[in-house]
């Protein structure tokens, strides 16, 4: 029988860094495959322009900083780089641009697609940018599908959302890293897919997609747990997505209503933590974490800790040192669980 070695996944992308500056003629040699550029006024002596970039497998990562300029890209460009789509957006300065006869501007907190299958032309205030070059294919694009662009603007969910995945691999870049997961770039490729709609999107990004999703929820849900108004209605409507789509994501902590009770009640233990023999403590932790009596406070504590909230930090099993963190208090409630099922055996 011939035996087959399977082939060793690619669990890790190298990461190829290099960094430019110079004055504006030197920026204008670094973009020149990308596009033509002249300055606004007269270049200062003291003012340089730079180029950080970080090439994963076929993707080209980008940090810049330049002078205020026009630009255009011109069909002499597209034979170069017409093969890419270059996602980006502000940190500091804004852009005004006019691709397929639309006029766009772009500030912080929004982010454009922009097809560089296309021509178009834009006028810069000096200004500090994040980017990525990505090829066609792997948004499961092809030239021309986007109709030049694609803007998400400002505020949005879909705008949190990329953000958060960008600057999760933008921290990983600029730590001075030699590689990068392959998981870490595969969840962003799932959400650009999302984001630009592609209906190529193989199945592990569509879950590394919905894994994102489920992180910014998450975030948002932590934020906000004081408030009484937080219930699914409130996570649906800040994130438009189905009432059955997010019940999925869910699912494994029995929905978003279960989910926020059970980050409610640890937030409300880790409270009692901090002050477990203070009299009126456990009222106060009742009502700051919206339970609607004590009696329903000890309850729930009970259920989900095993004793009740003056005895959570009290326990023979379980020393008083636990508690200083969110790990400490559930490595206790392990520890109490182990300790009645001892009881109930002995």
């Amino acid at each position: 029988m011939q035996n087959f070695i399977a082939a060793p996944s690619v669990d890790t992308f190298d990461i190829a860094s290099s960094r430019r500056s110079g004055n504006f003629d030197a920026w204008r040699g670094q973009v020149a495959l990308n596009f033509d550029c002249t300055p606004l006024g007269p270049p200062k002596l003291d003012e340089t322009s730079s180029t950080t970039s970080w090439r994963v497998n076929t993707w080209v990562f980008s940090e810049a900083e330049y002078s205020a300029m026009a630009s255009a890209r011109r069909r002499s460009h597209l034979n170069d780089t017409g093969h890419v789509v270059f996602l980006y957006r502000f940190l500091e300065g804004a852009n005004w641009l006019q691709i397929n006869d639309t006029a766009l501007r772009q500030s912080p907190g929004s982010l454009l697609f922009l097809d560089y299958a296309h021509e178009f032309s834009a006028v810069h205030t000096r200004a500090r940018t994040q980017g990525v070059f990505i090829p066609h294919e792997a948004l499961g694009l092809r030239p021309g599908d986007l109709k030049g662009f694609k803007q998400i603007r400002a505020g949005t969910a879909l705008a949190r959302f990329l953000i958060q995945e960008l600057d999760s691999v933008f921290a990983t870049l600029k730590a001075g890293h030699l590689t990068i997961q392959r998981k870490k770039i595969d969840r962003l490729a799932g959400c650009l897919q999302f984001a630009v709609g592609s209906t190529e999107t193989e199945l592990s990004q569509r879950a590394y997609h919905r894994e994102a999703q489920l992180d910014l929820i998450r975030q948002f849900i932590e934020v906000n747990l004081e408030a009484p108004e937080l219930n699914t209605s409130l996570v649906l409507k800040n994130f438009g997505v189905s009432r059955a789509g997010l019940f999925r994501m869910f699912e494994k902590y029995g929905g978003v209503r279960s989910y926020i009770n059970e980050r409610r009640l640890v937030r409300a233990a880790l409270d009692l933590a901090q002050a477990p023999t203070r009299r009126g403590s456990v009222t106060e932790t009742a009502d700051r974490w919206g339970f609607s009596s004590d009696a329903n406070f000890v309850r729930a504590i009970k259920a989900r800790f095993g004793t009740t909230p003056g005895a959570l930090f009290q326990s023979p099993i379980v020393p008083a040192a636990f508690g200083g963190t969110e790990s400490e208090l559930l490595q206790a409630k392990a520890t109490l669980q182990t300790g009645q099922k001892m009881q109930q055996f002995a």
